[in-house]
């Protein structure tokens, strides 16, 4: 006999109600996370017939978050410079964020040294004949410095050069801080566009979730387990790595220069990892960063409009471990020794390599196609990695990022402009006050 009692019909409502509207107030990161794992095991079970279907969708996605990416470093860089006011705090903010992205950069590349010499990763690899990697052309690194700066910041914004983009902007806010009052209408106008480039931010990642399981359906159903599995001890070596990175060198800046608890800090950047894991692209994530970095972890829009667009450009700390790993693999595959000189040589070429690469999916596999034929390894060796680099990385664009967010907070912290609050709250543990 069915229930008449109209009270617990109404709270047998009310539940479901209440589950409905759990599921509308979950948050976009849990959004994507979920769409990035039942999007990767669609791809593993429905294989390579959903390719042509659900590429597009993914590439849409893309296409929507690179719309964004040029104006929005424009004009945050810009109005993040000239809204300091003071031109030697501008000086003294971009010596702070230039010396942690370059120190940060260093260890990560040494730390890859490291890891690839005690765990070698090449030893004990075949590799498969007929498998060959598409040549590039290379700059130098002379010419990559000369091309650092625009003779036309127009071309730069619409070809999507974002080390060109930031040199420009840096320009135009340093000599709207020289105008002073003159100049302050134009810096409101760029901060409202700067503005206007969040909201479009956040009406674009309402898509995320659908972009983002397309993009993993189509890894899944391309590379599998299957091709992943003999270059395991390569996987292991990278995300060792990066782990280490974050465990030891990330942890160390946010105890005793930003002063705030790590696992606080991890737990508020959830959001960029769902990101950056899904689009592989510091630049692509940027708009996240940004948003993330100032609403959760306190940083000023005046530092971090400035620090973390450079540092999506400039600062690839996953690039600079990920190198010295992928030559010394190659070099292990064929039995060669490498000298000491070759040693430094190699990680000095991962730092200036890293700021080159790109903030752009696969941004490193040029210079470590270049590296190998400048120590004379064969190039077959690395063919494969190609095939499947998206797995590694969207780790190595994860320390990417991550690395950003840890070197700005820690500026914020010792100009006294972070904002103390967002982190006396964190539900991970009490923050290390300063």
């Amino acid at each position: 006999m069915a229930n008449s009692d109209p009270t617990v019909s109404l709270n047998a409502i009310h539940v479901k109600g209440g589950q409905a509207e759990k599921v509308k107030k979950m948050s976009l990161a849990t959004k994507v996370f979920i769409a990035m794992f039942l999007g990767y095991f669609f791809g593993l079970i429905a294989g390579t017939p959903i390719v042509p279907f659900l590429q597009p969708v993914g590439d849409i996605f893309i296409r929507l978050i690179k719309m964004l990416v040029a104006p929005l470093i424009f004009f945050s860089i810009t109005a993040g410079v000239a809204s300091i006011n003071d031109i030697r705090k501008f000086g003294r903010i971009g010596g702070k964020i230039f010396a942690l992205y370059v120190c940060t950069s260093v260890i990560a590349s040494v730390i890859g040294l490291v890891m690839a010499m005690v765990i070698k990763p090449g030893v004990g690899f075949v590799i498969k004949e007929g498998v060959k990697p598409v040549q590039r052309e290379i700059p130098s690194i002379v010419e990559s410095i000369v091309k650092m700066v625009p003779d036309n910041p127009f071309a730069a914004l619409a070809n999507m050069d974002m080390v060109q983009v930031i040199v420009f902007s840096l320009f135009l806010g340093a000599s709207l801080i020289f105008l002073g009052e003159a100049g302050r209408p134009l810096v409101d106008l760029f901060q409202k566009l700067s503005d206007t480039m969040t909201n479009m931010t956040t009406i674009v990642m309402q898509t995320a979730p659908y972009g983002v399981f397309a993009l993993m359906a189509v890894t899944g159903a391309k590379y599998g387990f299957s091709v992943l599995l003999p270059l395991g001890k390569f996987f292991v070596t990278e995300y060792a790595a990066m782990l280490f990175q974050f465990v030891i060198v990330y942890s160390s800046i946010l105890v005793f220069l930003a002063r705030v608890n790590p696992l606080a800090f991890l737990k508020k950047v959830v959001p960029i990892i769902a990101m950056t894991l899904s689009t592989t692209s510091s630049n692509a994530t940027l708009p996240v960063t940004l948003r993330v970095s100032e609403e959760e972890l306190g940083v000023p829009r005046e530092i971090g409009g400035f620090t973390l667009p450079l540092g999506a450009t400039v600062n690839l700390d996953g690039a600079a471990l990920n190198i010295p790993i992928s030559i010394l693999f190659t070099a292990q595959i064929f039995g060669m020794q490498m000298a000491a000189g070759h040693i430094i040589t190699l990680l000095f070429s991962a730092l200036v390599m890293s700021i080159g690469a790109a903030g752009i999916p696969g941004g490193a596999i040029v210079f470590i196609l270049m590296l190998l034929s400048q120590f004379g390894l064969p190039t077959e060796a690395f063919a494969l990695i190609i095939a499947v680099y998206r797995v590694i990385d969207m780790g190595l664009t994860t320390i990417n990022v991550i690395g950003d967010t840890v070197c700005t907070t820690a500026v914020a912290q010792s100009e006294g402009m972070l904002d103390r609050s967002k982190w006396e709250t964190a539900a991970a543990g009490p923050s290390v006050r300063a």
